[in-house]
Formats: C-alpha cells, structure tokens, sequence
C-alpha cells in the first residue's frame, strides 16, 4: 500500500468518525450557539491539536519494532476475536412471553406517561 493509499483510508474513517454524532460534536454545536462560529472550529479543533503529538510518537514507534511484532499482534487479535465469539454463544438466548401487562407497559413508556 503506497502512503497516499494509506492517507487516503485514514482521512476517510476520520472523516466518518468525525462526523458520527457524539458528545465531541455536542460540545462544538453548543459552543458554536453560545460563543459563535470561531469558538465552534476552536473546539471542532482540539482533539487534532492533541492528537498530532500521540500520532507521530506511535509512527515512532511503530517504525522502530521488528515485524515479527506485528505478526504477534495480529494473531492476538485474532485470539482475541475468537475468544469474544465463543463468549458470546456460551450466553443462552432468554425467550419472554410478553403479557397484557408488558403490553400496557411498553404502551405507557411510549407515550412518555
């Protein structure tokens, strides 16, 4: 994979992950409405101020570990998959019956009574 092929794929997900509704994009329309538009692009900023530092000290690192590192960490991964897939069908499925009662609930909790 060349580096723009790299880049391409890391803006792309950070672009997706940017704009997926959270408390980071709550805080930015909150201070967007309260301050204006600059203190909503300050706010919309700071985590890639912060994060430029973490980045470049793991590309760091990262070039310096031998690659039989990497292919640890790929099959711990991948144990690790497994291992939350055998987790989840050891759990026992739980059948309820809904009722008359659970009906009214459900009816009540919908209309916010």
């Amino acid at each position: 994979m060349t580096v723009w092929g790299a880049l391409g794929i890391g803006v792309s997900l950070g672009i997706g992950a940017g704009v997926t509704p959270g408390p980071l994009i709550g805080l930015v329309i909150t201070e967007t409405l309260r301050k204006g538009w600059r203190a909503g692009v300050s706010v919309a900023l700071a985590p890639l101020a912060g994060d430029v530092f973490v980045i470049a000290c793991c590309l760091i690192l990262l070039a310096q570990l031998p690659s039989i590192v990497f292919a640890m960490l790929s099959v711990g991964g991948g144990l690790y998959v497994l291992f939350l897939g055998w987790e989840t069908l050891q759990t026992l499925p739980t059948t309820t019956v809904p009722t008359a009662a659970h009906a009214e609930h459900v009816l009540h909790s919908f209309r916010g009574d």
